[in-house]
């Protein structure tokens, strides 16, 4: 669901799932995400008292469903960036962190598992003020010249795209090059 909210609104979506066995459940989806580049702040519960501080208790069924390293572990090869917060004073920057990643090129999902008791904490800090994506460099002009030298002198030319269809103005540009080189273009498929 995650993922067509994320491509037909062009939004962040933010997804809450159960501990271990739902971060399990959802690898799948997470790593087609990873491989489609669609954009997720995926959050996953845990317990890290295991009812042994004051407060509420888990209950019995968090022993079986807690793993080592916790459930950001077990999803750590299907997301760009995953973390297991370790203090609820981290909370607000370590989501607003995930947003970024998660919308920063090559686009993908993000994973963060939040102790239960972080969430039932009161917050310590004020949340972080906002901040932007960090920019791309301008490119090298020099590079640039040197890699047309290559293209127009190249024998027979190539160009592999990935993803390049998301950009109408991409493809435009696209087009006018392999017209300008006579080069074929093929789709490439880069497994994450």
């Amino acid at each position: 669901m995650a993922s067509g909210y994320a491509k037909a609104s062009g939004k962040l979506p933010a997804v809450m799932i159960h501990t271990t066995v739902g971060s399990l459940h959802a690898t799948m989806a997470l790593r087609g995400a990873l491989h489609q580049r669609v954009p997720m702040v995926v959050l996953a519960g845990e317990s890290i008292g295991f009812g042994e501080a004051p407060g509420p208790d888990p209950g019995r069924q968090w022993v079986l469903l807690a793993d080592m390293g916790g459930p950001a572990r077990l999803v750590e090869r299907c997301v760009k960036w995953s973390f297991g917060l370790n203090s609820s004073a981290l909370l607000p920057a370590t989501v607003q962190r995930a947003c970024q990643l998660a919308v920063a090129a090559p686009q993908g999902p993000t994973f963060v598992s939040v102790p239960m008791e972080f969430l039932l904490d009161t917050l310590p800090t004020a949340p972080p003020p906002s901040a932007s994506l960090p920019r791309a460099g301008a490119a090298n002009p020099e590079a640039i010249d040197e890699l047309a030298r290559i293209l127009t002198t190249a024998a027979s030319p190539l160009i592999v795209t990935e993803e390049v269809g998301r950009s109408a103005r991409a493809v435009d540009h696209l087009v006018e090059l392999a017209e300008l080189l006579g080069a074929p273009v093929v789709e490439g498929w880069s497994p994450g």
